[in-house]
């Protein structure tokens, strides 16, 4: 599935990939580590099972480490606006986080990044110094009528939203 995922620059799991019987995501944990050392959005498409079902895309914009991700957010809107998707609510999203001070803050802050206690910092603050699994996801996420549209989004998002194609 990694090496799957590496080819086509998104990974695919059956939902979210989330183990019910031994708990956590080590697949997507693992993507996204990787898509952190790459500088390229971790662009997941959850694919949906059982009747009725939809599949969801997702975009982490947190791998770029960048401190304002509201430019690319803007591209994937862009890039997405021909497609036939819908915005949906990001259920993985508890609108509250941990600030570096140990703080809660709401979702407006502009620091939306859980540290960890005892990271060294040189200045340039927890977002470029701390492990990626320590920093809150900051994504998007569509829902498409199905899987080859969301296929065909995940290709078209992957091609854009590197960091390298980002700043030309």
């Amino acid at each position: 599935m990694y090496e799957v995922a590496k080819k086509k620059q998104f990974l695919e799991t059956r939902g979210t990939g989330f183990r019910r019987d031994r708990g956590g995501n080590p697949v997507k944990n693992t993507w996204r580590q990787y898509c952190d050392s790459a500088a390229m959005c971790c662009i997941h498409v959850e694919q949906g099972f059982g009747d009725g079902a939809v599949d969801r895309v997702a975009v982490d914009f947190t791998t770029l480490r960048v401190p304002n991700m509201e430019p690319a957010k803007n591209i994937a809107l862009d890039l997405v606006a021909k497609y036939n998707v819908e915005p949906c609510v990001d259920d993985e999203d508890d609108d509250l986080m941990i600030t570096e001070e140990g703080e809660t803050e709401g979702e407006e802050e502009v620091q939306r990044l859980v540290t960890v206690k005892g990271t060294k910092t040189d200045g340039r603050g927890p977002l470029y110094q701390s492990p990626i699994w320590a920093i809150r996801e900051d994504r998007l996420v569509f829902q498409t009528p199905d899987r080859a549209e969301a296929k065909k989004v995940a290709k078209e998002l992957a091609k854009a939203m590197t960091l390298k194609a980002l700043i030309g």
